[in-house]
Formats: structure tokens, sequence, C-alpha cells
């Protein structure tokens, strides 16, 4: 399966990677959320509708 995710530009630990939030479960434990893409004309599209998009870019992740 083949999904992108926007991060910032140069980063490279998971920390620098772009979340919307967090989500909170009924017993108390939170995760962090974020946008993930299924195509890269989707991811290409949301860019552009950040203030600064040169800040950003998109990687792209594969699982075999």
């Amino acid at each position: 399966m083949k999904a992108y995710i926007i991060k910032n530009r140069g980063a490279d630990w998971f920390g620098n990677y772009l979340d919307c939030g967090t989500m909170e479960f009924e017993d108390g434990n939170k995760v962090f959320v974020g946008y993930w893409f299924h195509r890269l004309k989707d991811a290409k599209k949301y860019l552009k509708t950040f203030t600064y998009p040169e800040f950003f870019e998109i990687m792209k992740f594969d699982s075999k």
C-alpha cells in the first residue's frame, strides 16, 4: 500500500511530520492523528492550502 504524508522540509525524524491533533479514547489514552493520502494529487492539492507551502514536502511511504 502506498501512502503520502506532508512533513517539514529537511526533517528526518517522526516529530517533524505534520499532524492534525490528538484523539482521546474513553479510557484516557491519547494518540496523534495526521493527514495521510493515498493519492499524490490529493496530497499536492492539500499542500497548496498552506500559508507557507515552501517549508513542507510530500513524503512517500510504501509498505510491501
